[in-house]
């Protein structure tokens, strides 16, 4: 019972591992095209969990202003990071979700 519990733990390790044998290559995929995916990511999936507001528009306008903002967070972080198998952690956790959240749009 206790190997299934080390599973996350399993596939940490194994992620950091990998990419800490060449930091500089990860921080420039996690900075330049990853960060922009993310962001069109974000941007596609924020509008499933934003009210609509009194226009109507709110939850589609809302994501394109704020594209720059991350897209500069999606980018900063990775290169002042110490631990950059961390942030490698966190983008395919936040992808996952993002998709979900696209996958759910589009099953209403």
């Amino acid at each position: 019972m206790r190997a299934w519990l080390d599973v996350p733990r399993q596939g940490q390790i194994w992620i950091e591992t990998r990419v800490d044998r060449r930091p500089t290559l990860w921080r420039w995929l996690l900075a330049g095209p990853l960060a922009f995916l993310m962001s069109v990511l974000a941007m596609a999936g924020l509008p499933t969990v934003l009210p609509t507001g009194a226009g109507g528009v709110n939850h589609l306008v809302l994501p394109v202003v704020l594209f720059p903002l991350l897209w500069s967070s999606f980018v900063v972080w990775p290169v002042a990071a110490l631990h950059i198998g961390r942030v490698a952690l966190v983008y395919v956790a936040l992808c996952l979700g993002l998709l979900v959240l696209i996958g759910f749009a589009f099953a209403i």
